[in-house]
């Protein structure tokens, strides 16, 4: 089970209180991922409060999230922060008064989320009382190698005092730690504003949303409809659904005390509260339970819905939203009596699973990742280093050296000995050196530059015929010089943080939280170091590019805004292939291009998933002569820094196109500095969009 993100101790001011945990509930934290960490702030004080909220570690004493915090005089408030635990770290969460003046304090824990959670939006949250104990038969586990057990982590949205509204996540990575998000239909289609945005932006990453239908008219919410693809409407009672069978649950008999109830932020306790244990994964063994049906009571409840882009599937219908899925259910958990029914349990469980084992058709697992890339980031720092491309420098100095050893040495000796003065070798030599240094300085300064210059690689994935994908930035930063540097995130929804290939970040980098997005400051620099900053969020890609189906062919239609360059292709059964260039508008059927590879290679994950990894090299001539050797030394870098033997870079079934976007994103400029690259390349995959 999931680390908490607990109270392990608080004091508070007499006037002013703070409390803080996980916004997807006390028991739900973000180990090496994203998340909003919920902060209440209650003031008695006859005045307003104001200062900042500062989160730091054991590691880093100054701190690492800083956010400005003003509450009226009487009122309580709730801030929502975004914060990137790493396993193990301990956060101390600060109040602090404009002046300077500590208001309270509380210690934080993070753990490492290594299991499914499946959050509820409900006041109270009701699945703990038929899920308690649940184990999922999760395929894809990066521990193990074959299907695991996992403990299933049941998280609630917390409530805002104020308002009795939930307390959702502003940002889409903020959902890291969430495999599956449980919600009434009513409760969405009243969200808006940066909280809507969020939760769309989450499932057209990749995030699942399964809806409970509530009101016959939320149907026609925008929301829904947007979601849907079109408006979807009763069709009747599920008969098929009345009479299918699933496998019953698997639990573990260790958790027999149920879980303390959600609700709104609780005061801080007293004394510091122990952990309880989680039950570890185990490698799954046949169920033997025979399956299990619906009740009568539920199986007479049961209804189909139909419209849109859903299909009817095991939970009711589902319908794709970008990379992600939204499920209608075909019951209301939250109905008296139907967590009560083992058929309803086990659905719940099931897609949860299927949301946690799909994960690996996405690159990158966002909001869930460490800030550590691994053996990757040494790859990625090199590609994003201007140094680079001046290594030229070093040869010239290495030669001007032997060079000037000979002519300061042997020579500037045997010619000062034959003209018969041989003591005057020693007035020539300061004179050499001197040349010999202002020369290497000379050339240092033209190679490297004297104002500092960044790299950006990013790579949007996104749903075929879907005009927004979710974007992972990698922006790396070099200075001749000393530095700090500011860097802000491109938009307020997005959030970034300091990649590192060691066990800390550079000294004083500090993470601001303002009403208009997310910045680093104080991000320092050295003048032998590149620096690399991660950023999550979500772009537009144009109207999308189309992938729709042509008989046993795939139509592709680049409708991106972008001429794509170093197209691949994947046919579903018939392999991948190669175009050198894709003009906005422009349209080809995909087996009309040059077959590169007949069926992508297969290779098994940790867990018991089938993946394929993308053979970066199987490409590499051919990107190298549509775009360079950088293209296919692009392509290569994010294989290796993506989660190794866990992408399913060609998910069998599905179409996928690979290309790059020539013009990237635009930018010119990045934290101060001339952008001499950037390069933005493109996944999309499944089928959809216009022919």
């Amino acid at each position: 089970m999931v680390a908490a993100l607990a109270l392990s101790g608080a004091s508070a001011h007499a006037e002013v209180r703070m409390t803080a945990q996980s916004a997807l509930g006390p028991d739900i934290a973000p180990g090496g991922g994203w998340t909003t960490l919920a902060v209440r702030i209650e003031n008695s004080d006859p005045v307003v409060a104001t200062g900042d909220v500062e989160l730091t570690t054991e590691q880093h004493k100054s701190p690492v999230v800083r956010a400005p915090f003003s509450v009226a005089a009487g009122a309580t408030a709730v801030l929502r922060i975004p914060v990137h635990a790493e396993t193990a770290w301990q956060f101390t969460a600060t109040l602090r008064a404009r002046g300077g003046k500590v208001l309270a304090e509380q210690n934080l824990r993070a753990g490492t989320p290594t299991e499914p959670v499946l959050v509820e939006v409900s006041d109270p949250p009701r699945l703990p009382s038929g899920l308690r104990g649940a184990k999922v038969p999760a395929l894809c586990h990066p521990a193990y190698s074959s299907t695991a057990t996992l403990p299933l982590a049941l998280g609630a949205v917390l409530l805002d005092p104020a308002t009795g509204d939930p307390v959702l996540p502003v940002r889409a990575a903020e959902y890291g730690p969430t495999t599956a998000l449980l919600i009434p239909s009513d409760t969405l289609s009243r969200l808006g504003g940066q909280e809507l945005e969020a939760l769309a932006s989450w499932v057209l990453a990749g995030g699942t949303l399964a809806v409970a239908v509530k009101r016959p008219e939320d149907l026609r919410a925008p929301t829904l409809v947007a979601m849907l693809g079109g408006e979807a409407h009763d069709a009747g009672p599920a008969k098929a659904l009345a009479g299918s069978r699933a496998t019953a649950l698997e639990r573990d008999p260790v958790s027999a005390a149920p879980p303390a109830v959600t609700a709104p932020l609780p005061a801080p306790p007293e004394d510091d509260e122990e952990e309880m244990p989680r039950p570890a994964p185990t490698t799954s063994k046949p169920n033997l339970k025979p399956p299990v049906t619906p009740g009568k009571e539920l199986g007479d409840a049961l209804v189909a819905y139909a419209g849109g882009n859903l299909a009817p599937s095991d939970f009711g219908a589902t319908a794709a939203y970008g990379l992600g899925e939204v499920h209608l259910l075909a019951f209301d958990p939250w109905r008296p009596g139907a967590l009560d029914d083992p058929w309803a349990q086990s659905r719940l469980v099931e897609l949860t699973r299927h949301a946690w084992d799909r994960r690996a058709a996405h690159v990158f697992d966002r909001g869930r990742q460490s800030a550590y890339a691994g053996p990757g980031a040494a790859d990625l720092r090199r590609l994003l280093d201007p140094n680079e491309g001046a290594r030229w420098a070093i040869v010239v100095a290495a030669l001007l050296l032997f060079a000037y050893s000979v002519v300061a040495g042997p020579v500037n000796f045997a010619l000062a000995r034959n003209r018969g003065r041989p003591l005057s070798a020693l007035l020539t030599l300061p004179a050499l050196s001197f040349g010999t240094f202002l020369f290497i300085v000379l050339l240092g300064t033209v190679s490297r530059g004297v104002s500092g210059q960044a790299r950006r690689l990013s790579l949007v994935e996104a749903g075929a015929g879907v005009s927004k994908g979710a974007i992972r930035r990698y922006r790396g930063f070099f200075t001749p010089s000393a530095r700090r540097l500011t860097v802000h995130a491109s938009d307020a929804g997005a959030v970034l943080d300091v990649l590192s290939d060691s066990s800390s970040k550079p000294t004083g980098a500090e993470l601001l939280v303002e009403r208009g997005g997310l910045h680093l400051a104080n991000v320092g620099t050295l003048p032998w170091q590149t620096i690399v900053a991660r950023e999550d969020g979500v772009t537009t890609l144009g109207a999308g590019v189309s992938l729709v189906r042509d008989g046993a062919d795939v139509r592709v239609v680049n409708r991106s805004s972008h001429t794509l360059r170093g197209v691949l292709v994947h046919v579903p059964g018939r392999g991948v292939f190669h175009f050198p260039a894709l003009r906005d508008g422009a349209a080809v059927m995909g087996t009309s291009g040059t077959l590169l590879l007949a069926a992508p290679t297969t290779s098994h994950s940790r867990g018991a998933l089938v993946t394929h990894p993308l053979s970066s090299s199987t490409f590499a001539a051919a990107w190298t002569a549509d775009g360079g050797e950088r293209l296919a030394r692009a392509w290569a870098t994010l294989e290796s820094v993506s989660r190794p033997r866990q992408t399913d870079w060609w998910p069998a079934g599905v179409p996928v196109l690979l290309a790059q976007a020539d013009g990237g994103e635009g930018v010119a400029r990045d934290a101060g500095l001339a952008v001499s690259e950037d390069r933005l390349l493109v996944r999309v995959v499944g089928w959809g969009g216009a022919p």
